[in-house]
């Protein structure tokens, strides 16, 4: 694997950051994951937006990312064939020797870029299928950051992972928040819901979830972005989640019971039918039109 650091590419094992910088000390750093598809990268800016926005938010410059570029450029220089997820972070810096919580005493020092890219399959042509648990939301309320402060949702993975499930469907104060690395979509009497970024507390703003909202409503399929309470995951006709590895995978089983019929239904058929058309471009998608119509939503019917 290569490894590109502060504008250089180097073997893995020669990529390193100080013990004293303040993303090692106090997880200080935002991220993005970035998918490659076919040695491209076809939502780079909206990644450089959120980038952008998500170190201004913690107080770091926000024109660092305007380096995502390079780094995309130089590793798929070096990777022209790259098919996965290209991972990149900015740190908050340091001085060795010196450990102190507030920022801006003129000892922060440098902070330091990185990025790899972690090789993956093709964007899938069919939804997979994964099993989910619900757990209680415990990260901090400002999880609506992409900061690398991912403690909760490393112990939430680990309670689905002991469960047999690969996804934790997060609960905050009764109601659905997100996955622990994902953004969740539920289908309830034939209507398309997902939270909104500005809930309380809020939720991320998923790139891919972003771009599956205007491709539905550029195709006429009405969704609704409204607080979603816990309850209505009990007779979810289908719930999906998105991700940039995977585009989108179909919740089959939650807490070790089917959801739906237990397998990918039509409204995920049809949202990744809609991804890859705008991931990979028109008439990438192997699924009949016959196979992904949404039904018609009923309008009189709530969360």
């Amino acid at each position: 694997m290569k490894v590109w650091i502060d504008g250089e590419i180097r073997a893995a094992e020669e990529a390193k950051i100080g013990i004293f910088d303040r993303a090692v000390l106090f997880g200080e750093s935002i991220y993005e994951g970035v998918r490659i598809c076919g040695g491209r990268a076809p939502m780079l800016e909206r990644h450089r937006r959120r980038l952008a926005a998500g170190l201004a938010a913690i107080g770091l410059d926000a024109a660092l990312a305007d380096r995502l570029d390079g780094a995309v450029t130089d590793l798929l220089h070096a990777e022209p064939d790259a098919e996965g997820l290209l991972y990149l972070q900015v740190t908050g810096g340091g001085v060795p020797g010196i450990r102190r919580h507030a920022r801006g005493q003129g000892d922060d020092g440098p902070g330091r870029i990185f990025a790899f890219i972690t090789p993956g399959e093709p964007v899938p042509e069919t939804p997979m299928a994964v099993r989910a648990v619900r757990t209680e939301d415990r990260r901090w309320r400002g999880c609506g950051v992409k900061t690398t402060n991912l403690l909760a949702n490393v112990l939430a993975l680990t309670q689905a992972d002991r469960a047999g499930a690969e996804e934790a469907v997060l609960i905050a104060d009764g109601r659905v928040a997100e996955g622990a690395y994902t953004s969740v979509f539920v289908v309830r009497n034939d209507v398309l819901h997902t939270t909104p970024t500005d809930a309380d507390p809020p939720i991320l703003p998923g790139v891919t979830r972003e771009v599956l909202i205007e491709r539905l409503a550029a195709n006429g399929v009405p969704i609704r972005e409204q607080a979603l309470p816990a309850s209505c995951l009990d007779d979810a006709s289908e719930i999906l989640i998105t991700s940039s590895r995977r585009l989108v995978s179909a919740v089959t089983a939650l807490d070790g019971a089917p959801v739906g019929t237990g397998t990918p239904g039509p409204v995920a058929r049809r949202c990744l039918e809609l991804l890859r058309e705008a991931y990979l471009g028109p008439g990438t998608s192997p699924t009949r039109p016959s196979e992904s119509t949404i039904p018609t939503p009923r309008q009189e019917s709530t969360p």
